[in-house]
This record gives structure tokens, sequence and C-alpha cells, in this order.
């Protein structure tokens, strides 16, 4: 198996987002699960910079390769990204590092746009029981400013918690909403 370079991949897809396309990208892990898990496919649109805002997911290139998080902050011209499963935030991605927007997810042939309707109310539910999860972690009651919380059995517990609650919801909404591909 030939390995390609991450950084052809984006260029790929930027030029396919480029002519109107909205190119899907497989998820190699389970940083944005429930909503995303390994194998998942996720549908991009192309957005520009200015016109993303915290909560959204977007697809980005840094030194590891592609990744699929949620944008937590604006931090001058870049963004505070973490996956809704990690408990670590990313660094600082530039501006120009993403690549476009999450609309969508293909899970297991099923379909979920988070542009309208039941994966919209998702994808924000989602949203906001990750930042209470952080917030409960890390003790503040600020909008987080990218503060990793300490790891210990408290913080497992209750992130697994938290994680068992998201599952149940995702679950929920995705047996209400399967719409199959043919």
């Amino acid at each position: 198996m030939t390995d390609i370079n991450s950084l052809t991949i984006a260029d790929s897809v930027r030029d396919s987002l480029g002519k109107g396309q909205h190119p899907r990208l497989t998820v190699t892990s389970n940083s944005m699960a429930p909503l995303f898990w390994a194998n998942d496919q996720v549908i991009l649109e192309a957005v520009q910079p200015e016109q993303l805002h915290p909560g959204e997911i977007i697809t980005l290139i840094d030194q590891t390769g592609l990744l699929t998080h949620r944008i937590w902050a604006r931090r001058g011209h870049g963004f505070l990204t973490r996956g809704d499963h990690a408990l670590n935030f990313d660094g600082i991605c530039q501006a120009d590092a993403v690549v476009g927007r999450v609309i969508g997810r293909i899970h297991k042939q099923h379909m979920l746009s988070f542009q309208d309707g039941l994966g919209r109310w998702l994808d924000g539910y989602l949203a906001t029981l990750a930042r209470r999860e952080q917030r409960w972690l890390t003790g503040s009651q600020e909008a987080p400013a990218g503060v990793d919380p300490v790891i210990n059995t408290r913080t497992r517990f209750v992130h697994r918690l938290f994680f068992s609650w998201a599952i149940f919801i995702t679950m929920a909404i995705n047996l209400a909403t399967r719409v199959r591909l043919s």
C-alpha cells in the first residue's frame, strides 16, 4: 500500500471544495466519539476562516496530518481545537491550516447532516456537553481557555460518565434518523 502525504490529500480536498463539491474523508481515530468513530466518513464544505465559530467542527492540517476536531475558541488568527472525546487541547491551528467545515457524517452507511434537524441539534448538544465536562473537570466557570485537566481517578470517572451519556444520546438520534445510503 502506498502512503499518501497529508499535504497532497489536503490540496486535493481543497481543490474539490473549490469546485463546489463535498468530499468525504475517513476518520482514523475515536477522538470525536461518539459523533464520529474510526472508519466513519465526514462530509466537508468549503469555508473561509472568518466564517467559523466556536462549536463548529473543522478538518485541518497540522504537523501530525489531517485532523477533524471541534473549534473551542478563536486565538488571534487561529483556533483552539479539541476532540470531543479527548481531554487535551490541540495546539493553536492557524487559519490557513483549515481545509474545510464538517457538515455531516456517514456511520455504517447512514448519513446524518449537521445542517438541520436532529443532526444539527445533536452536534450542538455534544459541543455543549463537552464544554460542561471541561468546566467541571478544570473547576472553571469561565469558557475554557485551553487548560487541560489533571488526569486522575476522579477525572477518568467524570469523563466516562459524560461519555456514556453522550453515547446514549447519539445512539437515540442515530435510531431516529436512519437514512440509508443507496
